[in-house]
């Protein structure tokens, strides 16, 4: 895939173990903020490469892009993690793969933004246009989280 912006980032900077204790953690132990408001299923999404542009503030023609491990997905956004705070509200674009190898974009925006520990957050954001999360994640209908 080619990145418009120049070079992709780690989103986050530790080990693959680390990541997915993490997540695993976070999966068994916690649900996340906002849950009661949720209005869309929300489904284990820990798919393959995910990219997110997040927009800087300060200069809207610039984005960062990071490739970043998912957490969960719905049709509505999309959970991930990340090495530092974002703002809610900041704009992001993401690229998701789906099963048959296309990619599709999503245009949405930084929903929510919780520190885990040590430099990790888990960042939620929310799909400006609904998605079918089904076409990323084959155990939908059986991996229904929350």
């Amino acid at each position: 895939m080619s990145d418009p912006y120049g070079q992709l980032l780690q989103s986050v900077r530790v080990a693959d173990q680390v990541i997915s204790e993490t997540l695993d953690s976070l999966d068994e132990g916690q649900v996340a903020a906002g849950t009661e408001m949720r209005t869309t299923p929300r489904f284990s999404f820990r798919g393959p490469v995910t990219v997110v542009y997040l927009r800087d503030p300060l200069d809207e023609t610039r984005a960062i892009g990071y490739l970043a491990p998912t957490r969960n997905i719905s049709g509505s956004g999309l959970g991930f993690l990340h090495s530092r705070y974002v703002h809610v509200g900041t704009e992001c674009i993401i690229h998701l793969q789906k099963y048959d190898g296309a990619w599709t974009v999503a245009d949405a925006t930084v929903a929510r933004c919780t520190h885990i520990h040590g430099n990790l957050h888990e960042l939620g954001a929310a799909f400006r246009e609904a998605i079918e999360p089904e076409k990323y994640h084959r155990q939908g209908v059986i991996g229904r989280r929350h």
